[in-house]
């Protein structure tokens, strides 16, 4: 419930975040731009050195910091009239919402089963679709009816959407023990000094890049070949019921890295298909363009969900007990990787070069693939011989 309340805040703030910059505030788009790049850029430094206070003082404490700082800087954000302050709430809002998910990640194995974390992180992400779908649709209303004054309104539920969380964190901390291990002897290296883990966390980001391809590439590429915009605004919006619908049917029974990494096989395979559609519009016309584009978003939604349970089981399974919240930090890093070099992909090799760019886009993605399945399993082998626990190849 706390994922669905909070994603629908985030919707509406990501619907109207750069409208209330540069209408409402009246700051310029290069500015704003900037100071967004920046924030990214401080957030991407912070992470795993934030993820890593997390192993110390536990990561539902963490978690509960991180939603009052992340309501904290919405407030503040509610006053702030220049780009100046924008610069600071941006750093703050970035460096919050990159070390949540990873941290929330751990706080949902923590508290619950082996076999119910999948599950439950496939209902959280349907949630947050959900939520963010709805949001964005009142973020419409409220700039109907209210002008700028909804835009203020709307930033300030987001942060009560994060105070919520806060509470309904806190009632988990008094009913469940979620342990710190800054007690401990710490024995796992830094993430940054696993190579293993860290070839793992740069496939995943490979595999990843259909998240980009969805909301940058197809809407710029069905444009190129003819399609109307308002079809194409369609695309993303199946994808989400889709998403929604059948994330967490198809995720259930994904338990333990050797299933996770079949999974991630199948996926690499809709997920080329997918591609391969995409390209395949090129040699189309009319609408038989937006059927070949449909069908391949059907396939990448089906692609997406197995893509991205496979990489909830295989990053928790594989990272040390003792700096689970920092190597989970870390294999974020993959998927913003492909945040910020998925654009420039796109836009400058894939989409000019048409229909074979797409083909070596499917290839990358299932070579990438059959490489994170041997390595994986590998790495699962190796940290069984080293610490014997009958659960982890549990498949």
């Amino acid at each position: 419930m706390s994922a669905l309340v909070n994603s629908c805040g985030m919707g509406m703030f990501m619907a109207v975040s750069m409208i209330h910059y540069t209408v409402g505030l009246g700051l310029p788009m290069a500015q704003v731009g900037l100071v967004m790049s920046v924030s990214v850029g401080v957030s991407l430094v912070c992470v795993v050195p934030v993820s890593s206070l997390a192993d110390r003082v536990g990561p539902l404490t963490a978690l509960i910091a991180l939603n009052a700082w992340q309501a904290c800087a919405f407030v503040i954000l509610m006053g702030v009239d220049g780009i100046l302050g924008l610069a600071v709430v941006a750093t703050m809002t970035a460096v919050g919402g990159r070390a949540i998910p990873p941290i929330n990640q751990a706080v949902v194995a923590a508290v619950l089963g082996r076999e119910e974390r999948v599950l439950v992180m496939a209902r959280v992400r349907a949630a947050r679709n959900a939520g963010m779908a709805v949001g964005s649709g009142m973020t419409a209303l409220a700039l109907a009816f209210l002008g700028e004054g909804g835009a203020v309104l709307l930033i300030g539920t987001c942060a009560f959407t994060y105070l919520v969380n806060c509470a309904g964190l806190w009632w988990i901390r008094r009913s469940h023990d979620v342990s710190a291990t800054g007690g401990r002897q710490r024995k796992a290296p830094p993430a940054f000094r696993d190579p293993g883990y860290l070839t793992l966390t740069a496939l995943n980001g490979l595999l990843a890049f259909h998240m980009t391809g969805l909301v940058v590439a197809l809407p710029l590429w069905a444009l190129s070949q003819g399609v109307e915009p308002e079809i194409t605004a369609l695309f993303l919006g199946l994808n989400t019921v889709l998403v929604v619908g059948l994330q967490v049917r198809l995720g259930r029974g994904i338990e333990g890295v050797p299933r996770a990494a079949s999974a991630v096989v199948w996926a690499a395979v809709a997920l080329s298909c997918s591609y391969l559609l995409f390209g395949g519009a090129a040699w189309t016309s009319s609408w038989w363009t937006v059927v070949l584009l449909c069908a391949g978003v059907v396939l990448l939604s089906i692609g997406e969900i197995g893509q991205t349970t496979s990489a909830w089981v295989v990053s928790y399974d594989l990272a040390p007990e003792d700096a689970r919240s920092s190597y989970l930090a870390a294999f974020s890093l993959g998927t913003t990787g492909q945040q910020l070099l998925g654009p420039l992909a796109y836009t400058f090799l894939i989409i000019p070069l048409g229909f074979w760019a797409w083909v070596v886009l499917a290839a990358t993605t299932l070579a990438a693939a059959f490489a994170y399945r041997g390595l994986a399993l590998r790495t699962a082998r190796r940290k069984t011989s080293q610490n014997p626990d009958p659960n982890q190849a549990k498949g």
